[in-house]
């Protein structure tokens, strides 16, 4: 479980981490309180929510929805 900050809102969000994927990954959240979506590293280390400008600086999106930095 990932608990932090909804980076939009602030209020506290939990994120269970994906049974089935390699860590870390990335993956798009709704926030459970202000209805947005931002992004979420997966990281039992490090993880970050970044909003969808924050996440645009930082990687590439392709069409296949691949993740880049």
């Amino acid at each position: 479980m990932i608990m932090g900050e909804c980076p939009y809102c602030d209020k506290t969000v939990c994120n269970a981490i994906p049974d089935d994927v390699d860590l870390p990954c990335i993956g798009e959240i709704t926030c459970e309180h202000c209805k947005e979506k931002y992004w979420l590293k997966f990281s039992r280390f490090e993880p970050k929510a970044y909003t969808q400008n924050q996440f645009n600086k930082e990687y590439n999106l392709d069409d296949l929805r691949r993740i880049t930095p």
